[in-house]
């Protein structure tokens, strides 16, 4: 019962990453690197998956530093890049493991406790087995892994640590990485920031 109640809080209110409240040694307000080179490569994929995101309203922005130094003590955001795809395709990623420990700058990655967060993977034999022996009937649904792990909120607590920085303009947007846990928490803002943003990732 307890892991159920956590379970429908975290759909409710959103889901804590693991990533704690925190300062930089020596940075201001912010920490925002900028994003890798390779980012350039892939630009014009990135601005169309921001964009998509925007429109499914999983991401919030733009938003400008002054704007977001504004509603956090502290933000930081991670940089867009590119890696190759095992089918050798290039894929945009968010850098959360940036600045991988160099200049004692810990990365949104580091904070987070494997053990806090077991999972498992089993093929389908394993889950047809486990199927098979269950004695009640069971509900089933299929999920693309990618827009079902879309679709878990984010906790407001943990805002301040997934954002992303645009080229163009040096704007920032609210990366949400899941779906609804932003949207009710980030309209409370939206007379400071004149509703310019216009969704949340």
């Amino acid at each position: 019962l307890s892991f159920s109640c956590d379970v429908i809080h975290g759909f409710q209110h959103g889901f804590d990453q693991g990533i704690p409240d925190h300062h930089l040694l020596g940075a201001t307000s912010w920490y925002t690197p900028p994003n890798h080179a390779s980012a350039m490569i892939a630009k014009a994929k990135i601005e169309e998956s921001i964009q998509k995101e925007l429109e499914a309203k999983r991401m919030f922005g733009p938003f400008s530093l002054e704007q977001v130094a504004g509603k956090f003590e502290f933000f930081r955001t991670n940089p867009l890049g590119v890696v190759v795809n095992g089918d050798r395709l290039l894929r945009p990623i968010n850098n959360l493991s940036f600045p991988h420990g160099k200049d004692r700058i810990p990365s949104v990655n580091s904070f987070v406790d494997a053990a806090d967060f077991q999972t498992t993977w089993d093929d389908f034999e394993a889950v047809a087995s486990f199927l098979k022996n269950q004695k009640e009937p069971v509900l089933l649904a299929l999920f693309d892994w990618e827009k079902a792990y879309r679709q878990i909120p984010t906790a407001p607590s943990q805002l301040p640590f997934f954002e992303r920085l645009q080229w163009r303009d040096t704007t920032r947007y609210m990366d949400n990485l899941w779906r609804s846990g932003w949207v009710r928490f980030l309209q409370t803002a939206s007379g400071r920031v004149k509703k310019d943003y216009v969704g949340g990732i």
